[in-house]
């Protein structure tokens, strides 16, 4: 049970500026972790999920279309 209900998050500004969280369930109990990000960088090491979140939020672009902020939309830059 313990894979299938953990997860990784990575939340950036316009500036590359956030967080990752890890947030890890197992038999043992819930174990949350944050990473901060500054320039699209962590100071610390990061794991596998980590970095696919990470990469994944540099990839992903929010383009304002109007002044309302439901308007938005969220495109995401596909590579290959």
């Amino acid at each position: 049970m313990g894979g299938k209900l953990s997860f990784c998050l990575a939340m950036l500004d316009e500036n590359n500026n956030g967080f990752v969280m890890n947030s890890v369930h197992s038999s043992d109990g819930c174990y949350s972790y944050t990473k901060e990000i500054k320039g699209g960088e962590s100071s610390l090491a990061l794991g596998k999920e980590e970095e696919e979140a990470l990469n994944r939020a540099l990839e992903t672009k929010i383009v304002k279309t109007t002044k309302s902020s439901a308007s938005n939309k969220v495109v995401e830059n596909k590579k290959g």
